[in-house]
């Protein structure tokens, strides 16, 4: 089959086409939760000219016209908060609505078209490349050590929300080879910042997502040669650093945690049946979290919400919540300034009223 014969075949399939890709795309949440409703409408538009490009390649038998602009769709995603990963997808989406809608002769071709543009996407750094070969194996280690290994992620996406939590941390890596690859470390920090409003609205904390900042660099480090990772560290450092709140509140309780958290294990360690110091640590540490999101967002008090958690999945008694947050107020008044202490109260106070 000679390119006008394929051609043809791609308008005559047109409708059919776009609509098979516009629905696979829309069927990943993404671009609703980062674009709202009304990207439905970009995407059919976006899908027109992508469609209108591979044509224009075809008929003038010319690769080069695809590959310069599926590269330059890549930097206007990219610039829009979107990844390589995005571009990639969109390209597989034609090729499958192509496959199913036109006749197998058709096939070859338009395949090494979208082959040849979508390799122009790979970046030329080795460590790229290396976490290009292990994304898939990197994304299910994170996914191991967060939503098989604690509750708080399960809780967070639900009995069935393993593989969108997957698709999140595949989504982290993407965003830090596209950091890597373009040299912007901007490009993670910002997605990390997106990803961490996400957490804190399905109940989970800047702490959560800074642990996972630090699981996938212990991650890479255990499976990337060590002589190559290091930028990789060091954007994941600075993503981490960029979620820090900068309000005074946030602040004071981030310098005096390692007090708060020390304080209470003290007032609570000779009481009987309280859990190992180790254990009890981390769960005061979870509390000043909540805190923490709390008093850079007071509008909902994130604190309250843990302590629901905490009796519907770990039955933990009243009392013992009660002791906790008793234990955190004394604390608190002894080791933040005034002002930020009284508003720390009126949350922690609130919390051990929905503890009853």
């Amino acid at each position: 089959m000679n390119h006008y014969e394929v051609i043809h075949l791609l308008e005559s399939q047109h409708t059919s086409i776009r609509d098979d890709v516009v629905a696979a795309t829309m069927n990943n949440p993404f671009w609703r939760e980062r674009f709202g409703e009304e990207v439905y409408q970009k995407i059919i538009f976006d899908t027109e000219h992508n469609l209108a490009t591979l044509m224009k390649a075809i008929r003038y038998q010319s690769p080069m016209i695809l590959s310069d602009y599926i590269l330059w769709l890549r930097k206007t995603l990219v610039d829009l908060r979107c990844s390589t990963g995005m571009v990639r997808e969109t390209f597989f989406y034609i090729w499958n609505a192509v496959a199913h809608n036109l006749p197998a002769d058709a096939h070859t071709m338009i395949y090494q078209y979208i082959q040849l543009a979508t390799q122009k996407l790979n970046y030329s750094k080795e460590l790229t490349t290396q976490l290009g070969v292990a994304h898939e194996k990197l994304a299910e280690a994170l996914t191991r050590q967060t939503y098989d290994a604690h509750w708080h992620w399960q809780m967070a996406y639900g009995p069935d929300g393993r593989a969108q939590l997957r698709h999140d941390t595949w989504l982290c890596i993407d965003y830090l080879i596209d950091a890597v690859g373009m040299m912007d470390e901007h490009i993670m920090s910002r997605h990390m910042r997106w990803m961490r409003e996400r957490a804190v609205q399905r109940g989970l904390t800047t702490v959560h997502v800074q642990h996972l900042l630090w699981f996938m660099s212990t991650v890479i480090e255990s499976q990337l040669p060590a002589h190559t990772i290091g930028e990789a560290q060091r954007i994941l450092q600075a993503s981490s650093f960029a979620l820090m709140y900068e309000e005074p509140a946030y602040q004071a309780l981030l310098e005096a945690q390692n007090a708060l958290v020390g304080n209470v294990v003290h007032r609570l360690g000779t009481s009987a049946g309280s859990a190992r110091p180790d254990q009890l640590a981390m769960e005061v540490g979870w509390y000043v979290a909540y805190l923490g999101e709390t008093l850079a967002h007071p509008d909902t008090n994130r604190l309250s919400i843990y302590s629901q958690w905490l009796k519907q999945h770990l039955s933990m008694p009243a009392a013992t919540l009660n002791a906790h947050y008793s234990a955190l107020l004394e604390a608190l008044a002894q080791h933040l300034p005034t002002d930020t202490a009284r508003q720390a109260a009126k949350l922690v106070q609130a919390a051990q009223r929905v503890a009853q």
